[in-house]
C-alpha cells in the first residue's frame, strides 16, 4: 500500500509545480506571484489532518484530484523554456547543472549531454571558487540575485552576460538561473566610453576656450581652457547660467542673444571686456551657434578667443599709425607709396604741393603717368626688378607737374615687406635736383670728373684686393730672409743674394703700402696736428730728396688750422709730390711747398668742378718743370700710369696721394702748363681742435722677451709658421693655431698667464675682434695686437683704426714686431 503523503509533503510539491511557472522576463517578480497562489491554494484544499483522523477510525476514504491542466502548464513552460532566446539553466546547491535549454547550449558552445555532466565553474571565466561560493551564499540568503559576469565559450573566448538567479530551498535547494548575452552591448558601451575619451581629449587640448550650454541657458560642457580663462573648475561652472558675476542688465542681454541663437540658429558673435581670476582684465571675442541633437534637444555651443594682446597691439598699431600719418603729412620732403604694381597708394601735402596736384587726382594712378614719356616704358620694365631687389638709391629722372612743366628728381625707394617676406607697399622719397642739373648741363666737364672717379674706384678695389693677397705673401717672403740673414755671416756667399732678396721684397712692400693707400685701405690712426710742424721737421729730407741742382722754398701759411690725419701720410703725401716734382724739372729749376688756411662757399664751388663748401688747409706743391699734357690729365692719379721712362717710376705716387686724400675727405686740384710747370693743391678740411704733438722716438734694437707667454692666431699656416719662429727667437713662450675656435679652449685650458693675443683681423670663423673679446672674458687683462694687410672695416672703419686699439701692418720685419709687442706690454 503506497503511503499518503503528509499534508506538509503536498504542500511542498505544489508549492515547486506553482515556483516552476515562472515569467521569464522577470523572475523577481514571479516569485512573489508564486508565493501568493500557494497561500491561497492552503485556504481550498481540504483539511488533511482530518481524513488520517477519520482513517484512524476504521473508516477509509481516498480523494482524488485532477491535475490535468497543471501537466498542461508544466509542458507550456517547458516549451517556453525550451523556445526562450534567452538561456535557462538549473543548478544544484554544489554547481551542478541539472537542467540547461538549447538557447544556453547555443550561447555556452556545448551541448546539452556536455553541460549535465560538468558544473558551471568550468564556463565562469572571471570569478575564482571564493567569489562563486560568495556568490551563491547571498542568493541562497536572499533567495535571488541579478547580476553581470561573464562566461567561457566552448572555444575559449569571453561571452559578456546578464544574470538573474533564484533559489528553491525544495529538493535539497536548486537554483534557476536566466542569463541574457550582452557581450555586443558590452562592446557599444565600451566603444561609447572610448568615444567620448577621445572626444573629451580633443575637447581639452583645443586651446580655445569651449563650451556647451542646454536649452535652460545652463553650462553642460567645459573644457579645460574654458576652466583656466576664467581660474575656476569645472564643478563651479557646469550648471551654471554664467562664470562671472554681471549686472542684471548684462545677464538679461546675454541671455536674450543666446535666446534667439536656440530659437533661430543664427551664428552670434561679440566681444565682451571680463574681470577674471580675481583682477585680470581680459577682452575676448564669443562666437554662439545652436547645435540640435538626434532626439531634438537644442544646446548652445561657444568658442572663446581672447583678443587681449590682438587689441592692444590693434591700438597701438592705431596710435603709431595716426602718429605715422602726422610725420606723412608734415615730413619736409616730397612722400609717396606705391602697390606692387607701381600704382600710387598714397602721397604727402610736399608731393602733392610740389607737382601741383590734390590728394585724388593721384591716388590710384600708376606713377608712370607722372614721369617723362622717356621713362614711363623704363620704370614699367624695371618695375619688377626694384621690387625684387628691395631698394634703389639716387635714381634720376624727370617728373611731370600739374602744369605740364618737367623737373630732374633723385629718387630712393625701399620695399616694405611683412614677416614672411610678402610685399606690402614701397616707401619712396625724392630731392628736386633741377637746379644741381642745370649746373652739371652748364660744366660739361663735371661728368667727366664723375666718370673719371668712378673709374678710379674701381680700379682702388682692385688694386687694394691685389695688394691684400700680395702682403701675405710678401711676409713669408721677408719673414724667412730676414731670419736667414740673421743665420748667415756678411763673408758668406750667399749673404748678398740674400740681401738682394730683401730690398726687393722691402720695394715690393712700398708698392702694396701705396696700393692700399690708392684704395683707402690701408690702415691709419688721425691724429690732431698742425701741418706746418709736420712739414717743418721733414724740410731737411725733403732737401737731400730733390736734390742741390733744385731750388727749393718751404712757405708756411701764417696761423695756419689744424686738420687730422695720420701723420704718416702727410709723410708719404710730400715725398711722393716732391718726386714728381723733381722729376718733371730736366736741368735746374725750383719746388716750392706752401701752407694756408682758405675757404669756400656755395656759388665758388658751383663755378669750380670738385670744389666743395667749406674751411680748409690747402698743401701745395709746385714746379717749373714740363707740364703734364692735357691728354694724359685724367689718367695721372691711376695706378702705374707714368710718362717716364722705363725703370724710371712705378706710376704709384700721385695714385698714393689720391687714396690718401680721399681716406681723409679732401680733395685734390691740379693746374698744369705744357714746359711752364705744375701745381698740385691738396685740401683738407679744417679740424676743430688742439693740435697733438708728434713725437718720433728712436726705437732700441730688437728687444726681447721678459718671460710673457703670447697666444698667436693666424689663419694661414705658412706665415703662422714663421710669427713662431719670430716670436720664440726674441724669446717669448708662444701658444699657436690657425683657428680662432681652436685658440679660445686653447686659452680656456691652460693653465698659465697669457700675456698677449697677437692675431690676423680677417679669419673664417671669428675674426680678430670677436675673439679678443671672448678671450678678454677668460682673461681680463689681456693685451691685443692685431695684424692684417686689410682690416675689412673689423676695427678700422674706411682705413681709421678704432681708439684704443694696437695694430701691425703686414708684412712686417721681426725689429718691427718685436719693437710693438714691447710698447703692448711695457
Amino acid at each position: 500500500m503506497v503511503e499518503k503523503p503528509t499534508y506538509e509533503e503536498l504542500e511542498q510539491r505544489i508549492k515547486v509545480l506553482e515556483e516552476i511557472n515562472i515569467n521569464f522576463t522577470s523572475p523577481q517578480k514571479t516569485l512573489k506571484e508564486s508565493k501568493a497562489k500557494i497561500t491561497e491554494h492552503k485556504k481550498t484544499e481540504p483539511d488533511y489532518r482530518n481524513i488520517f483522523e477519520m482513517a484512524s477510525n476504521g473508516h477509509v476514504y481516498g480523494t482524488a484530484r485532477d491535475i490535468t491542466d497543471q501537466k498542461l502548464k508544466e509542458k507550456r513552460y517547458q516549451k517556453a523554456i525550451e523556445s526562450s532566446i534567452d538561456g535557462f539553466y538549473m543548478l544544484d546547491q554544489k554547481g551542478n547543472f541539472l537542467e540547461v535549454n538549447d538557447a544556453y547550449s547555443r550561447m555556452i558552445g556545448y551541448s546539452r549531454e556536455e553541460l549535465l555532466n560538468m558544473s558551471s565553474m568550468n564556463v565562469e571565466a572571471l570569478e575564482n571558487p571564493e567569489e562563486i561560493k560568495k556568490r551563491r551564499s547571498k542568493i541562497i540568503r536572499d533567495g535571488s540575485d541579478q547580476f553581470e559576469t561573464q562566461l567561457r565559450h566552448k572555444t575559449g573566448y569571453l561571452i559578456d552576460v546578464d544574470a538573474s538567479a533564484n533559489f528553491i530551498r525544495d529538493s535539497g535547494g536548486l537554483f534557476f538561473i536566466f542569463i541574457r548575452d550582452i557581450t555586443e552591448r558590452k562592446q557599444i558601451e565600451k566603444e561609447l566610453i572610448a568615444s567620448k575619451t577621445y572626444w573629451a581629449n580633443i575637447l581639452n587640448n583645443i586651446s580655445s576656450p569651449v563650451f556647451v550650454k542646454d536649452d535652460q541657458h545652463r553650462f553642460t560642457v567645459v573644457n579645460d581652457a574654458f576652466c583656466s580663462i576664467f581660474g575656476r573648475v569645472r564643478e563651479e561652472i557646469i550648471g551654471k547660467k554664467l562664470v562671472e558675476e554681471v549686472s542684471q542688465n548684462e545677464q538679461d542681454h546675454f541671455l536674450e542673444i543666446e535666446r534667439q541663437i536656440l530659437a533661430n540658429g543664427k551664428e552670434n558673435s561679440c566681444k565682451e571686456t571680463l574681470t577674471v581670476k580675481g583682477s585680470e582684465k581680459l577682452i575676448i571675442l564669443t562666437k554662439k551657434t545652436r547645435y540640435i541633437a538626434e532626439n531634438g534637444d537644442k544646446y548652445l555651443v561657444g568658442v572663446i578667443r581672447d583678443i587681449t594682446e590682438r587689441e592692444t597691439y590693434e591700438t597701438t598699431l592705431r596710435h603709431s599709425e595716426e602718429r605715422y600719418r602726422e610725420l606723412f603729412e608734415n615730413a619736409p620732403f616730397p612722400y609717396q607709396s606705391l602697390d606692387e604694381n607701381g600704382y600710387l597708394l598714397e602721397a604727402n601735402r610736399r608731393w602733392l604741393d610740389h607737382l601741383g596736384y590734390f590728394r585724388d587726382e593721384v591716388v590710384g594712378k600708376s606713377f608712370a603717368d607722372f614721369l617723362h614719356p622717356d621713362w614711363q616704358n623704363h620704370f614699367r620694365e624695371n618695375f619688377p626688378k626694384f621690387k625684387s631687389v628691395g631698394e634703389i638709391l639716387g635714381i634720376e629722372f624727370q617728373l611731370r607737374k600739374k602744369d605740364g612743366t618737367y623737373f630732374w628728381v633723385s629718387f630712393d625707394g625701399k620695399i616694405n615687406r611683412d614677416h614672411n617676406g610678402n610685399f606690402i607697399q614701397t616707401h619712396c622719397v625724392f630731392t628736386d635736383i633741377s637746379e644741381q642739373k642745370r649746373l652739371q648741363d652748364k660744366v660739361i666737364i663735371q661728368n667727366e670728373a664723375l666718370n673719371q672717379s668712378q673709374k678710379m674706384e674701381s680700379v682702388g678695389r682692385l688694386a687694394g684686393g691685389i695688394a691684400h693677397d700680395f702682403n701675405n705673401m710678401l711676409s713669408i717672403i721677408l719673414g724667412y730672409t730676414d731670419l736667414a740673414l740673421g743665420k748667415l755671416e756678411p763673408s758668406d756667399p750667399l749673404y748678398g743674394d740674400m740681401e738682394e732678396i730683401y730690398k726687393a721684397g722691402i720695394r715690393s712692400a712700398d708698392m702694396t703700402r701705396q696700393l692700399l693707400a690708392f684704395a683707402r685701405q690701408q690702415t691709419i690712426a688721425p691724429r690732431v696736428l698742425n701741418l706746418n710742424d709736420n712739414i717743418g721737421s721733414m724740410i731737411k729730407m725733403l732737401r737731400h730728396l730733390i736734390g742741390e741742382d733744385i731750388d727749393f722754398a718751404w712757405m708756411p701759411g701764417t696761423e695756419l688750422w689744424s686738420v687730422k690725419i695720420d701723420p704718416s701720410q702727410i709723410d708719404q703725401i710730400l715725398a711722393n709730390l716732391c718726386v714728381n716734382a723733381r722729376d718733371a724739372i730736366i736741368d735746374v729749376g725750383k719746388v716750392t711747398i706752401e701752407t694756408k688756411n682758405i675757404a669756400f662757399d656755395e656759388e665758388y664751388c658751383v663755378d669750380h668742378t670738385g670744389f666743395l663748401p667749406g674751411e680748409y688747409i690747402m698743401l701745395a706743391v709746385s714746379d717749373d718743370g714740363c707740364g703734364i699734357s692735357p691728354d694724359t690729365m685724367n689718367q695721372i692719379f691711376e695706378p702705374f700710369f707714368t710718362t717716364k721712362k722705363s725703370g724710371h717710376g712705378t706710376g704709384l705716387g700721385l695714385a698714393t696721394v689720391y687714396g690718401i686724400v680721399k681716406q681723409n675727405n679732401g680733395f685734390i686740384n691740379v693746374y698744369s702748363e705744357l714746359e711752364k710747370g705744375t701745381t698740385i693743391r691738396v685740401y683738407f678740411s679744417r679740424h676743430v681742435a688742439q693740435a697733438l704733438e708728434v713725437r718720433n722716438e728712436t726705437a732700441l734694437e730688437n728687444p726681447l722677451s721678459q718671460g710673457e707667454t703670447i697666444l698667436l692666431v693666424e689663419d694661414d699656416a705658412s706665415i703662422l709658421d714663421l710669427g713662431i719662429r719670430i716670436l720664440e727667437n726674441l724669446g717669448y713662450n708662444v701658444l699657436s693655431t690657425t683657428r680662432s675656435k681652436d685658440a679660445k679652449k686653447m686659452a680656456e685650458e691652460y693653465d698659465g698667464k697669457i700675456n698677449l693675443l697677437i692675431t690676423d683681423v680677417v679669419m673664417p670663423e671669428m675674426n680678430g675682434r670677436e675673439l679678443s673679446e671672448q678671450l678678454q672674458i677668460i682673461y681680463p687683462e689681456l693685451k691685443i695686437l692685431f695684424m692684417s694687410g686689410y682690416t675689412a672695416n673689423v676695427i678700422a672703419h674706411h682705413g681709421v683704426l678704432d681708439e684704443g686699439i694696437y695694430f701691425i701692418s703686414k708684412p712686417f720685419s721681426p725689429k718691427d714686431i718685436a719693437l710693438k709687442i714691447r710698447e703692448i706690454l711695457d
